[in-house]
C-alpha cells in the first residue's frame, strides 16, 4: 500500500499550492519493502507556523502494484478472488480449494491431496515459513482459506530454499489490515444443518505503523466427512450412494490473529497466532445393513465395483477374508484434532537491494481417537455379538501430541534487477508424546493387541545458497546448493 500525504497552503481563494508531500509504503509481502523517510515532523512544523491563510492536509491512498516474483519453477497462484468465486467461497476446505484450482492435483475422500500421482509429502508454509508436521491431516485443516490473501502452489522445479518434502510446496500468504478500522459479521447456513458464524475485525493506528487483523470462526454440520456410503446393499443403491450420513456430525472452531509493527523505515516485526479445534464422528453403516449381508459374511465375495476379500497364505493354508468388516449403526467412534501455531518474524532491509528475515516459530498439534470397542469387535469370533469367520475387526484408541519449535532465517540480495542471490538456514526440534492401542482379530480368528506409548524426538537442520538470473523473458536460470541433516531418537 502506498500512502501519500500532501499539504496545501492557500495562496488565494480557489487556488492551492503544494507545499509538502509525505510518502509511505507498506512492507511488501515477499520482499519486505521499506518505508520512505517520514516527513510528518516537517509537516507539523509548517502547520504550527503562523499563516494568514488556512492550510489543508490531504492524504491519498493507492494500492501499490506488486512485483512478480522471480522464480524458476512450475507455479500456480490462487488469489482471494478465485477463492470467493468457488461455490463454497471462503468456507471451502483448503484441500478442496487446491484440488479444484491447481492442475495435476487429485483429492482423496478424507481431504488428502495427491500431487502428480504422489501420495502426501507436501510442504506447507505460512508467509514463507515452513509449517511443522501435524499429528494428523486426514480430516481437518490447520489453517482456514478465509485468512489467506493468496496461495503459491509449486509442483516442479524446486529451488534449494525448499529442501525436503518436494511433492509440492504450498505457501499461504496471510491477510493483513487494509488500513482503516473495519469489521465483518457473517452467518452461513446450509444443508445437513450446517451453520458457520464468522467475525472479522482489522485496522491500524493513524500513522499505519501498527496494523492488526483478527478472525474468529465456528462451524457444525451433520455431514462432517463426505462419505459416499450407500443407503442399503440393494444393487441400485450401491451404484448411486446414499443421501444421508449416519453418525457423521462434526464441529470446530478456528481463530487467527496477525499483528504487524513497522518499527522504522527499515525494520518490520510481525506476530502471527493461529488456533484450530475440530471434532468428528466416524460414519457408520445405516441400520438397513445387516451383518448377514454377503459383503460382511461371505469370504471372497465380489461387489459390483470389483472389491473382493483378500486371499493369502496363513499357517500353511489359504485364508479368504470377507470383503468388508461390519459394525452396527450405533457405533460411537470419534476423532478430535487440534493445532496451535505461533510465529514471529523480523524483517530488516539494510538498503534497497538486501533483505534479512529472522523467523522463530512454535507449533502444538494433537489427535485423540476414541474407539467403541464392543461395536468395533461386533463380528469377532472371540466373544463378538455376531461372530463371522474370515472377518478381521479391530478397535483403535489414540492420543498423540507433537510439540515443535524452530527457526528459519534467510538473506536475499539483488545483485541487479534481473539477478538475485539468496542464502538461508533452518533448524527444528520436535517431540511426540502419547500413544495408541489396537485390539483386534486376524483372519484365523486369533486375537491380537498392540500398543505403544513411548515418546520420541526428531531434529532437522538445513542450509542453502541459490542464485537466480533472468536471462530473457520468460527464461530464468536457477542454481543452488543445499545440505540437510535429520535425526530421530526413539526410547
Amino acid at each position: 500500500m502506498l500512502e501519500l500525504s500532501v499539504i496545501f497552503v492557500s495562496i488565494f481563494f480557489g487556488s492551492f499550492f503544494p507545499l509538502l508531500v509525505q510518502a509511505q509504503e507498506d512492507a511488501d509481502s515477499s520482499q519486505g519493502g521499506r518505508y520512505f523517510q517520514d516527513l510528518q515532523q516537517e509537516a507539523d512544523e509548517v502547520l504550527e507556523g503562523e499563516m494568514d491563510e488556512p492550510a489543508m492536509l490531504v492524504r491519498v491512498h493507492a494500492q501499490k502494484k506488486s512485483k512478480h516474483r522471480m522464480v524458476a519453477a512450475s507455479e500456480s497462484k490462487i488469489t482471494q478472488e478465485q477463492i470467493k468465486s468457488l461455490p463454497q467461497g471462503s468456507e471451502v476446505a483448503l484441500s478442496k480449494l487446491i484440488t479444484s484450482t491447481t492442475p495435476g492435483v487429485v483429492g482423496g475422500a478424507l481431504g488428502q491431496m495427491f500431487f502428480r500421482g504422489n501420495h502426501a509429502n507436501a510442504q506447507y508454509q505460512i508467509d514463507g515459513v515452513q509449517l511443522p508436521d501435524s499429528s494428523s491431516s486426514a480430516m481437518s485443516q490447520a489453517f482456514s482459506p478465509r485468512n489467506i490473501d493468496y496461495i503459491d502452489v509449486i509442483t516442479g522445479g524446486f529451488e534449494a530454499q525448499y529442501g525436503w518434502r518436494l511433492n509440492a510446496v504450498i505457501n499461504m500468504v496471510t491477510k493483513e489490515s487494509a488500513g482503516e478500522p473495519e469489521g465483518e459479521v457473517e452467518l452461513n447456513y446450509g444443508s445437513y444443518r450446517t451453520i458457520s458464524p464468522h467475525l472479522l475485525y482489522s485496522g491500524s493506528t493513524e500513522n499505519r505503523r501498527f496494523r492488526y487483523y483478527l478472525s474468529l470462526n465456528y462451524f457444525r454440520t451433520d455431514r462432517g466427512l463426505d462419505t459416499p456410503q450407500p443407503k442399503s446393499t440393494n444393487l441400485q443403491d450401491q451404484k448411486q450412494g446414499g443421501s444421508e450420513a449416519i453418525h457423521d456430525q462434526a464441529c470446530g472452531n478456528n481463530e487467527f490473529l496477525k499483528l504487524d509493527w513497522q518499527a522504522d523505515d527499515r525494520n518490520q516485526i510481525s506476530f502471527l497466532f493461529s488456533n484450530s479445534r475440530y471434532f468428528y464422528q466416524i460414519p457408520n453403516y445405516p441400520s438397513s445393513f445387516s451383518p448377514s449381508d454377503p459383503y460382511f459374511s461371505k469370504p471372497g465375495y465380489t461387489d459390483v465395483f470389483g472389491n473382493q476379500g483378500e486371499t493369502h497364505m496363513h499357517h500353511g493354508h489359504t485364508d479368504v477374508n470377507t470383503t468388508f468388516n461390519y459394525s452396527p449403526y450405533n457405533t460411537n467412534d470419534t476423532q478430535k484434532e487440534g493445532n496451535f501455531f505461533f510465529q514471529t518474524s523480523w524483517k530488516n532491509q539494510g538498503d534497497s537491494r538486501g533483505l534479512f528475515t529472522f523467523a522463530p516459530y512454535y507449533k502444538h498439534s494433537e489427535m485423540v481417537v476414541t474407539g467403541d470397542r464392543k461395536n468395533d469387535l461386533y463380528t469377532s469370533v472371540q466373544g463378538g455379538t455376531f461372530p463371522i469367520v474370515g472377518s478381521s475387526p479391530s478397535s483403535l484408541s489414540m492420543n498423540r501430541y507433537i510439540n515443535s519449535v524452530g527457526l528459519q532465517t534467510d538473506y536475499t540480495f539483488h545483485v541487479q534487477e534481473d539477478h538475485r542471490m539468496k542464502a538461508g538456514f533452518q533448524a527444528q526440534a520436535s517431540r511426540t508424546t502419547g500413544g495408541f492401542a489396537v485390539l483386534g482379530q486376524d483372519q484365523d480368528g486369533d486375537s491380537f493387541q498392540a500398543s505403544n506409548y513411548d515418546p520420541y524426538n526428531g531434529y532437522f537442520a538445513g542450509i542453502y545458497i541459490q542464485d537466480d538470473y533472468k536471462i530473457a523473458q520468460p527464461w530464468i536460470l536457477n542454481a543452488g546448493l543445499r545440505y540437510d541433516a535429520t535425526r530421530f531418537v526413539y526410547t
